[in-house]
């Protein structure tokens, strides 16, 4: 969810914005799709976080066994959304 819903801000996050951006005749398409689509994509975020919280509430109770799961979202889920603005190869991997 949170992929899908954070490729929004940016011009090439999906296919329908590179569309957009090339096709588009806008001058500076970072700029331009961040002016206009990063709070309404943050506030996506947000609403699907919630979602998936009350989803899987189970999962978020303190004392719970998978307190690793917990801890990467406490600790690497709030940097997810910069990733979709971050140019990466195709070489970069989180697991290494």
């Amino acid at each position: 969810m949170a992929i899908t819903t954070g490729s929004l801000a940016s011009p090439v996050g999906n296919p329908q914005n590179l569309l957009i951006a090339v096709n588009g005749g806008i001058p500076s398409p970072f700029v331009t799709f961040g002016t206009y689509l990063l709070v309404p994509t943050l506030i996506s975020l947000l609403l699907a976080y919630l979602v998936l919280r009350v989803a899987y509430r189970a999962e978020f109770r303190p004392g719970n066994p998978s307190t690793g799961r917990r801890r990467f979202m406490m600790n690497y889920a709030p940097t997810l959304p910069l990733t979709s603005l971050c140019p990466c190869g195709e070489h970069t991997s989180l697991g290494q």
